[in-house]
């Protein structure tokens, strides 16, 4: 097991993440909903949400399973948590987390939506076939439908087998897929996340020797498989990880024999309509960007020949130097959603954005104005 998940290992101690937390969590789950301890599954779920939030998720079993009691336990520890953080933390950062962060998160715009690292089948489409003139200038063919399109097929295929197998197995094999099916329909998928895929443990007595030592054999390529390397692939391989994942999930459909099932099908095309048509979220972005070549933008200044750029990564300051023409700057401050913005050549407007970039990652945007009469 070390062996299998070392680099998930290795990626949580070095990066300080919570996912070996988030794992502990999941076993504890398990042992609870085997013992039906009611209240304990609720408790657990919550954490899980104060942690990560599609962990949280996993709780879907317990809908499948109908488990109501653990339900109205989970709602019941959930609005605890919220009201203590709204009293401990503050409304204006409660506030700040569920009305910006959160909707930006839920469209993986929480880091660099276009980044290979983001080992998802949405990542995947996103590059194929939606064009981004700064992050993603070259796609196969910029056509945003077949994107939606092929998204919905993929989710709604995954999630109806997925439905028709939990209804089925036991709760060893249900356990397992629920958390694949979490990693297959999620938009962020890392490294350091895959170590929660440890429950696959208990397949070893519910599945065929041959198959057991498969799914290891292929979870051992899915964790330990160096992304980075696969960078100047062609599109497809640098995806590697994705077709590997769904490959363990053809794997387990194919041996549980769950079959297609029309009605479970059509309504997971419902479910997933919206989520899927956030492709057209992204347009061709004509205005001109300025974004530095290390570090994250904090701050900026203009002079008649240059844009000062100031940068910190890690412990380092730094300021870049930007050619650009200013004949007239005006000295009035604006802010666009709280970030420094300055008026220049009485036509342009130079100001500070995260917009497809994450949460912080800023860059600077020139963008002429709209004028209401």
């Amino acid at each position: 097991m070390p062996f299998i998940f070392f680099q998930p290992l290795f990626s949580n101690f070095h990066h300080g993440q919570a996912y070996l937390l988030i794992t502990a969590l999941f076993f504890e789950f398990y042992i609870a909903i085997q013992n039906g301890q009611k209240t304990r599954l609720g408790f657990i779920v919550t954490l899980l949400f104060a942690l990560k939030i599609f962990p949280a998720f996993v709780a879907i079993i317990l809908l499948f399973k109908k488990d109501w009691k653990a339900l109205q336990w989970i709602v019941f520890f959930t609005a605890i948590l919220l009201v203590i953080c709204y009293f401990a933390i503050g409304s204006t950062t409660i506030n700040h987390y569920y009305f910006r962060i959160f909707p930006r998160l839920a469209l993986n715009d929480i880091t660099a939506p276009f980044y290979f690292y983001n080992q998802s089948i949405y990542t995947f489409l996103l590059n194929a076939f939606v064009s981004e003139t700064y992050l993603n200038p070259t796609p196969i063919v910029h056509a945003p439908i077949i994107a939606v399109i092929m998204q919905l097929l993929f989710y709604a295929l995954v999630f109806s087998f997925f439905v028709k197998t939990v209804l089925r197995q036991n709760l060893s094999v249900s356990f397992f897929l629920t958390v694949l099916v979490l990693f297959l329909l999620n938009k962020y998928s890392t490294v350091y996340s895959l170590i929660i895929l440890f429950p696959f443990i208990f397949l070893a007595k519910e599945m065929p020797v041959k198959i057991t030592v498969l799914i290891s054999f292929l979870l051992l390529l899915i964790c330990n498989i160096p992304v980075y390397k696969l960078s100047n692939m062609p599109l497809m391989l640098q995806y590697a990880r994705v077709w590997l994942l769904s490959a363990v999930f053809i794997i387990l459909i194919a041996v549980l024999k769950p079959g297609f099932d029309l009605k479970y099908f059509s309504i997971s095309l419902l479910i997933f309509v919206l989520p899927s048509l956030t492709f057209y979220r992204y347009t061709n972005n004509t205005d001109p960007e300025i974004r530095p070549k290390a570090g994250i933008l904090y701050n900026f200044n203009v002079s008649n020949n240059k844009i000062k750029l100031y940068t910190c990564l890690g412990n380092r300051d730094s300021v870049e130097l930007v050619d650009f023409v200013s004949k007239t700057i005006d000295s009035t401050t604006f802010t666009i959603k709280d970030h420094k913005a300055v008026y220049i050549n009485n036509e342009k407007l130079l100001f500070m954005t995260d917009e497809n970039s994450g949460v912080g990652i800023y860059h600077l945007k020139l963008k002429t104005p709209r004028i209401v009469k």
